[in-house]
């Protein structure tokens, strides 16, 4: 019974399978997020992955083939999800799906080509099931055809990546980074102001991460780190890529601005200095965010 309820509130689309947040709720929203129309909502890919875990304990797996080919087209290029927290429970509802098809006799054949040429072949079999196999493409391939052949179950995903020179129409955070020149020459002080825009049913956000690029040749200041530690509304923070990254979590935004400070300094001469970028997004919900570059003060 609890089964067949869970089944009448899925979507269907061809041979995919998955369970949404309800259109109506995703719509009342005061505003809204328009990567949402090319972005599945985090909680969409947690919902689905629990009910591929649910059908699978009483299941033979093949029921639960739609959901899994659903939630192999929600990930990203690495393999994750969004956040943390569906990029988990996603991966461990592959796991357990795998688990199901595995097989001692895995043995198959994968053939690409680009054009008229082999590009390479891969085999997989049960000595290398686990390892990953890929192959850098050029710019200039535009047409991938893949053949297989042989027994078992693999997965072939291509990825590509690409960038586009857009803002966000309608973000659920403001962000207003700007950079001026510090008390030292080498030095510049990054002002970061953010503030949730609130909804009829969500007044302040839930967890967030502010994510703070330095410009080419700029690391942050330890001092600076310091001083971040004792904002009450920073509860943690971390640094990457050798302090050329700067990422603080919080326990949630609201509507009230919260100004941050940040002190960079120049380790690196590099000319031909382009903006850095900030981003800051709802840990539970990658989909509500919101990002702004700031560039080298004059």
């Amino acid at each position: 019974e609890v089964m067949g309820k869970l089944e009448s509130r899925a979507t269907v689309s061809g041979e995919m399978k998955w369970w949404s947040k309800n259109v109506t709720e995703k719509d009342s929203e005061s505003v809204r997020n328009n990567w949402n129309c090319c972005r599945p909502c985090s909680v969409d890919v947690e919902m689905s992955a629990y009910a591929l875990l649910a059908s699978l304990v009483s299941s033979t797996g093949l029921e639960s083939l739609p959901v899994m080919k659903w939630l192999l087209t929600q990930r990203n290029d690495k393999g994750g999800f969004q956040s943390t927290q569906d990029t988990v429970v996603g991966l461990e509802a592959l796991a357990k799906i795998a688990a199901k098809f595995s097989s001692d006799d895995l043995n198959i054949t994968m053939e690409m080509k680009t054009g008229q040429t082999v590009q390479r072949s891969f085999n997989v079999n049960k000595d290398n099931a686990l390892v990953l196999q890929r192959l850098e493409l050029p710019e200039s391939i535009r047409s991938v055809e893949m053949t297989a052949n042989g027994t078992g179950c693999a997965l072939f995903q291509l990825s590509s990546k690409y960038h586009i020179n857009d803002k966000e129409s309608s973000p659920r955070f403001k962000l207003e980074p700007l950079a001026s020149k510090g008390e030292m020459a080498s030095a510049i002080k990054i002002s970061i102001t953010t503030s949730f825009i609130p909804s009829d049913d969500q007044p302040i956000s839930n967890m967030a991460v502010m994510e703070i690029d330095m410009l080419s040749g700029f690391i942050v200041e330890s001092d600076s780190i310091a001083a971040l530690k004792q904002h009450s509304a920073v509860k943690k923070i971390e640094t990457k890529r050798g302090d050329t990254k700067l990422v603080l979590y919080f326990d949630n935004i609201g509507e009230t601005s919260v100004t941050l400070t940040v002190i960079a300094y120049r380790k690196h001469e590099v000319t031909g200095i382009k903006p850095a970028n900030t981003i800051i997004y709802d840990y539970y919900d990658n989909t509500r965010r919101c990002s702004a570059f700031y560039e080298i003060p004059a």
